[in-house]
């Protein structure tokens, strides 16, 4: 039986310190209840047959939402449908457990001006918990699983 492959996030980059450099995507949506346009930003994937998207979003604090921040990554995709996110693995000392090693990962969305050589970045999340797992499958196909 030949083996089957998955197809992953849409263009894999490189590793860059520590890192893994993947495309995201957007797509615009009209909001039902205001009529307003806004974009879904996220990464497609597959396993196991299935089609699946990581829906990423800016980070909330205390359930506030910075709804600015989407005018920011406006600005980092410069009206292109796609752009780079960088995922670092990091690990931190546990403050509430001393000596105990937490490890996790991080998203950054960003994008480089060739003309001026400003790098504009903004860190996201995944959205909800099912995210989360998608986007841990996503980095286990690619055979970059945090430790």
């Amino acid at each position: 039986m030949p083996e089957k492959k998955e197809k992953v996030a849409e263009a894999v980059v490189a590793p860059q310190n520590n890192a893994v450099i993947l495309k995201i995507e957007r797509e615009e949506f009209v909001s039902i209840k205001s009529g307003v346009k806004g974009f879904d930003y996220f990464l497609s994937g597959e396993a196991r047959g299935r089609k699946f998207k990581v829906k990423l979003v800016p980070p909330k604090k205390e359930k506030i939402k910075d709804i600015g921040v989407y005018e920011i990554l406006d600005i980092i995709f410069n009206g292109n449908l796609s752009c780079d996110l960088r995922v670092e693995h990091n690990e931190m000392e546990d403050p509430n457990n001393k000596g105990q090693m937490i490890s996790y990962n991080s998203y950054v969305v960003f994008s480089k001006d060739e003309d001026t050589g400003v790098t504009y970045e903004c860190k996201v999340v995944p959205d909800q918990y099912s995210d989360k797992v998608k986007m841990d499958i996503i980095l286990q196909l690619l055979g970059k699983t945090a430790q």
